[in-house]
Order: structure tokens, then sequence, then C-alpha cells
């Protein structure tokens, strides 16, 4: 297992390694036949690393800390250049950099990886006449964005996946399945809030033995999945949900409601098809109760996880853990600066999302080595008179690793592990702001 020092370096050499040969590979460029054939200043390996530069800065106002190559040309100049580069080089970086380094992202929950789900807005400026990220945001006003639909490991803070979609095509349920589908790795379990409740979604996800924990509405609403089917009168309980899922709507069916539900979209599944009119759904259902700031509400979750591996408080405590990529959005579009992307080309956008996220993940694998290590655990042994167990200064961090990154000479990787080993934040389990909601 390679020290501190030595696995910060590793990560630099992998990630300038990568964007340096994936810059080289024509296939990554718009126009392979000429885009940067003949010798300019410009480069495409320096341009390919804007992205992963700029962070939460402008383009203008990183200039400082560019390349030499970059620093005395025109803005209009690097963007031109950027814009012959395709996605594609940045979700190469990306996938490579997880496939080396996979083997740090070694915490699971009894044996199953943690893996959550959730569509977050970008909002992007309109590329000329193209219409097609012109949508409904979730907000309920229209604006041009793209929805990034991210596969995010809880446990690790690494993300794994990505399927982005402009906002008039936007379909949280079709990129949930599309990455559940795509997954390969060791056994997960994927975690969704509400937004992803779908029966047809839980009958696909069951025929190919994915599982999964998802929010849905509660038995109180009147379009909630639970209406009909016969649930106990206590407030809380841990049941199993069979239903038969149906095209048909007719008098039998709608004399019993408890096992039929009835998909009205049924022309649009490919399962209805060549004369099958019904499908079984098995699952279970769990409710129980939570208390925000002092107001009991409850909280109801559909799964296809099995009674005996695991318990209520099990699917309790998974459910919760789904709020890590919650706090991922936080962190990659204040701090790492996704917030305020660097271009308005389809290309630009989504590279630089992959770019952002692969620098997220370095981070998070710098600050998990560092955490699990004894040189750590060492620190706050020292340090027990303090009343609080100790973390990694995250957003300290992010800003000392870009500097090792990109500004050459500024740390060393050991001066890098010293700062970060004693820049440190509290732990204080069990605090929650006041929720901020708008007016």
């Amino acid at each position: 297992m390679p020290s501190l020092n030595t696995f910060c370096n590793l990560q630099s050499a992998a990630l300038k390694r990568f964007i340096k040969e994936e810059a080289s590979n024509s296939d990554n460029l718009l126009h392979p036949d000429s885009d940067f054939s003949r010798s300019r200043r410009l480069s495409a390996v320096d341009l390919a690393a804007v992205a992963y530069q700029t962070e939460d800065r402008s383009i203008n106002r990183s200039l400082p800390i560019l390349p030499d190559s970059l620093s005395d040309v025109s803005l209009s100049a690097i963007s031109q250049g950027r814009q012959k580069i395709r996605f594609l080089l940045y979700s190469h970086v990306f996938y490579r950099m997880n496939d080396l380094f996979s083997s740090e992202d070694d915490k699971t929950f009894h044996g199953w990886r943690l893996l959550s789900v959730d569509g977050s807005e970008l909002s992007v400026s309109p590329d000329g006449n193209d219409m097609s990220t012109y949508g409904g945001s979730k907000k309920g006003s229209k604006h041009h964005f793209y929805l990034a639909n991210p596969l995010y490991d809880v446990l690790n803070h690494v993300y794994l996946d990505l399927v982005m979609q402009p906002g008039s095509q936007k379909n949280e349920d079709s990129a949930f399945l599309e990455l559940a589908q795509r997954y390969e790795g060791e056994k997960a379990i994927f975690i969704c809030d509400r937004g992803y409740e779908a029966l047809m979604t839980f009958y696909r996800l069951n025929q190919t033995d994915k599982h999964f924990v998802i929010r849905i509405k509660d038995e109180s609403s009147s379009t909630s999945i639970l209406k009909h089917y016969p649930t106990p009168d206590t407030e809380e309980y841990d049941i199993p949900f069979d239903v038969t899922l149906t095209c048909k709507n007719n008098s039998h069916v709608k004399a019993n409601w408890e096992t039929y539900k009835y998909i009205s979209s049924y022309s649009k599944h490919p399962e209805f098809q060549n004369g099958v009119t019904e499908l079984p759904l098995h699952g279970r259902v769990v409710r129980y109760k939570t208390v925000c700031e002092g107001i009991e509400s409850f909280i109801t979750l559909f799964t296809n996880l099995p009674f005996d591996e695991f318990t209520t408080e099990d699917l309790c405590e998974i459910y919760r853990l789904r709020w890590q990529i919650e706090l991922s959005y936080r962190d990659i579009k204040e701090r790492i600066g996704l917030k305020d992307v660097h271009g308005r080309k389809k290309e630009l956008v989504i590279g630089e999302v992959f770019a952002k996220m692969t620098l997220y993940n370095l981070y998070s694998r710098i600050r998990n080595k560092v955490e699990n290590s004894q040189e750590f655990a060492e620190r706050c042994r020292n340090a027990m008179k303090r009343k609080w167990e100790q973390k990694a200064d995250y957003a300290f961090l992010i800003t000392a690793v870009h500097a090792f990154l990109w500004d050459s000479g500024v740390y060393t990787a050991d001066k890098l592990i010293n700062l970060i080993l004693h820049k440190t934040q509290s732990v204080r389990l069990g605090r929650a702001d006041k929720r901020k909601k708008k007016r």
C-alpha cells in the first residue's frame, strides 16, 4: 500500500498522463483530420487541461495560473481552441482514473456498495438557436439547463458514472435505468429519493436482478402506489408488497384494486407485447417515523431487498446515507466550480462535468486515504483534549491539492500531506441546521 505522499504523486501523475494521452488521440477531436494538425502555440493538451485548472474562477481570472502557452494569448483563441475538443476526452480520463484507483474504494454496507442516483440541474447560456436545453425546471420555471444524472458511491464519496440530458429531454427514470443497467461492479444497492417512484421501473430492476431502495409517496397521498393496497393499522410497518401490473382496465381489475395496478402508459412499454397483459411485481414496503425541526413525519420506502438479510433499521440507515449525494453537489458546485460552466456548447458543458467529477474523485480519495492513515489516527489521539472527533478540512484540502496539481513548486507531496494532517474540522454528530426554505 503506497504512503500518503506517494499516493498523491501517483494521482497527480496519472491525471496528467491520461490528459496528455487522450489529447493526443485524434478521435477525441471534433475534426480529427484538421484540428491541431499544424504546429501552434495552443496545444490540445494545454487546452484540455483548462477544464481542470479553472475551478470556480473564470478563464480570464485563471490566466495567471494557466500554462505559459495560454497566459499570453487572447481569450477568444482559448475559447475557440477548446471548442475543437469532444467531451469524450474528459469522459475517458474520468473512467481511466476510476479504473486505476477503484481498489481504494473499499467501504461497503454489509458487503454491498451503496450507489445513489439523483438529477442536478446545471444552468447554461443558450447556444444560438439551439432550444434543446430549454425546459421546465424542478422549481417550476423554464430556462436553459442540462440535467446531470450521476451514479455516486455514498460510502466512498466518488462518482462512478454519468448520464447527461438537455433540459427539454430530461427524464430521470430513463437515466436511472440506464445507469443501473450499465453498472457491472461489485454487488450494489441503488438508492433514490422521491421522483423515481414508478412501478415499471421497479419491475425492470427486479427482472435484471438490480437491488434498490427508493422512497415513495406516503400512503396518505392520493397518488401513492399504496392506494387500495392493504396495509397494517399501525403507523410503522415493514410488509411484503405483491401485486400484478396489467394493461387491462376491465371490471375484474376494478373489483380487485388491492392486487392489481393498472399501467395506463402500457403502450410505451415493450413488456406488454405479444399478448402479455399481466406482469408480477414483488417487493417490500417500509414505513417509519422521523422528526425534523420538531415536526413528525413519515418516510415510506420501496425495496426488493430480502427480509432475512436486511432489517428495517438497515433500510432506514441505507436511505439516510443517500443524503451524501446532496452534499457532493454542494462541494462540486460551490467548491470545485461546477456551478458556473465555462461554455455553452454541448461538448464543452458535458466535458466540464466529467472534468470536475474527476477532480472531485481525486480529492475524495486523498481525503479517504488521509483519514484512514496511521498518521491521522495518531494526530487525533494527541488531540484527545478536544471535545469532538476530528476529520480532514475538505474545503482546505481542495484548495491545497489544486495548488499541488497545477501551481508548480508551491507544494511538494510531503508538504501537502503535512498541511492536510494539521488542518482538521470537528465532527459534531447529530448536529442539524434549520432548513432554509425559500419564500
